[in-house]
């Protein structure tokens, strides 16, 4: 992961916490803004690996690569040039098209939030939907190649949990929701 990327998971972490990102893999958290190596959303998707999220850095043959690959894998029409987000808490006209009326990620701007982790509710019917988008992902590594997987699926497996985790280092409850 890109280190000094901009990210939604500032806040009061320790600065050197290490947390384990649902899959074993374990990220990196900073209290500075520009010192991240990890960028998650609202509802615990690890944008930084996805394909949309990479898109910016990346250019053209790579947006071609992963509107192919999302058209193949998810069916997802869409144009080339459309693979394109800030992550999830950016403007609305930064993030990734499907992502823009997300109720967690709108929710969490209207809030001041930079993620779910930080609210105080104890179960939260808009989190539940938003993570329920991505329930399904996991089922779909038999069919693919484990290198598919790895590059248009892990983002998006392990959201719950990583979720609970970045809970828990900012000390609130370490349920899902």
């Amino acid at each position: 992961m890109a280190s000094g990327r901009y990210s939604m998971l500032t806040g009061p972490f320790p600065a050197r916490t290490d947390r384990a990102n649902g899959e074993g893999t374990l990220f990196r958290f900073s209290p500075r803004r520009n010192s991240m190596d990890a960028v998650m959303s609202a509802c615990g998707v690890m944008c930084s690996g996805c394909g949309a999220y990479l898109a910016a850095s990346k250019g053209p043959a790579y947006q071609k690569e992963v509107a192919d690959a999302w058209s193949r894998i998810y069916g997802i029409a869409v144009e080339p040039a459309n693979i394109s987000c800030g992550g999830c808490l950016s403007p609305d006209n930064d993030v990734f098209h499907t992502s823009v009326a997300c109720p967690a990620r709108r929710c969490c701007l209207s809030k001041g939030l930079k993620n779910c982790a930080e609210c105080p509710e104890e179960s939260c019917e808009l989190l539940a939907r938003a993570q329920s988008v991505w329930d399904g992902v996991p089922a779909i590594g038999g069919k693919l190649s484990a290198s598919d997987f790895e590059r248009y699926a892990r983002p998006y497996c392990g959201h719950r949990e990583r979720l609970a985790a970045a809970r828990a280092a900012i000390g609130l409850r370490s349920d899902a929701r």
